[in-house]
């Protein structure tokens, strides 16, 4: 699993495309820069970024931002759930761990960083339907939601 840093080093070096198994997750900003445009070029067409993304990089790219984007070799996902609650710092962070957790269970690439990406989402979901302000969720309440989310996934809502 690649991100911020580590993905650039990887563009600047030349060293896409990755293997299939591994996971990147780039914000706009990060893909502009391993895809050598402007931000805002990726911004205004998300879906098609992330598919040229996915086949110079090889692997699973889970796009960050307004509905995230999930690219596996054949398909692009949107993930329904999450809000602006993960717009800040160390929030990605908590998605990389949930993502390696799964990884570590032995889920496969792409179903990890799918289901990964929905929790993650829906903590923020939670955070809102508790009328919480979304621009005081810190990356610890995502993880302080994690269990009632999983909790809730698996009882079926």
């Amino acid at each position: 699993m690649l991100d911020a840093d580590a993905l650039t080093v990887c563009a600047e070096q030349d060293l896409f495309p990755l293997p299939p198994t591994w996971i990147v997750t780039p914000h706009t900003g990060e893909l502009a820069r391993c895809l050598g445009v402007e931000a805002e070029e990726i911004a205004a067409n998300r879906y098609g970024f992330v598919r040229i993304a996915q086949e110079m990089m090889g692997c699973v790219v889970l796009l960050k931002g307004p509905q995230t984007l999930v690219a596996g070799p054949n398909r692009v996902f949107g993930i329904s759930t999450g809000n602006a609650a993960l717009a800040k710092s160390g929030t990605g962070d908590v998605l990389a761990g949930i993502i390696t957790a799964l990884r570590a269970q032995k889920v496969p690439a792409l179903r990890a960083a799918l289901l990964g990406a929905y929790v993650h989402g829906a903590t923020a979901n939670l955070w809102k339907s508790r009328k919480r302000d979304l621009l005081s969720m810190t990356a610890s309440d995502v993880v302080e939601s994690l269990p009632q989310v999983l909790y809730k996934l698996r009882e079926g809502f």
